[in-house]
């Protein structure tokens, strides 16, 4: 991660709109997701993320990413209601898109990076925040970050 240390500590001031890594892994379909979510033990550590996207002609496109196996520091990151990251599926010669998460604020040095697993806090229309991420602009599309069911609770990142 650009100027980071400790997994999720920022060791460096990252100004507002800058990339700060990728959650990057395997890109699966949403059997293969399901079938490996359902594998798990209880005590097993998910990191496999389920990103929703609603495009303004009201197709959604789902992609599910799994960096346990294959993936970087990005799957370290921690929630937050108060995240200072948000994620953005980016497409460059690819309809599969990388999960690119940017700085929703100014950070500096020694705050923890962290982003909202459930994906609202890019898309509720107030947020608490002074500063809002500059993404939040584009009306074309939303995007959802949706954490997949491990039994009957959420699994944990």
């Amino acid at each position: 991660m650009q100027g980071c240390y400790s997994c999720s500590l920022c060791s460096t001031h990252i100004p507002r709109g800058s990339f700060v890594c990728e959650y990057a892994g395997e890109v699966l379909g949403f059997a293969e997701a399901r079938r490996r979510i359902l594998a798990q033990t209880p005590q097993d550590t998910n990191y496999i993320i389920a990103v929703r996207e609603h495009l303004h002609d009201g197709r959604v496109m789902e992609t599910f990413v799994d960096p346990t196996r294959i993936g970087n520091v990005g799957r370290f990151l921690n929630h937050s209601c108060e995240p200072n990251l948000f994620m953005v599926p980016v497409r460059v010669d690819s309809m599969v898109p990388k999960l690119a998460l940017f700085a929703a604020t100014d950070i500096n040095a020694g705050e923890e990076l962290s982003y909202d697993y459930s994906g609202r806090f890019h898309n509720l229309p107030e947020i608490s925040r002074e500063q809002k991420p500059l993404e939040e602009e584009n009306s074309l599309r939303k995007k959802q970050i949706l954490p997949l069911q491990h039994g009957a609770g959420h699994a944990d990142k």
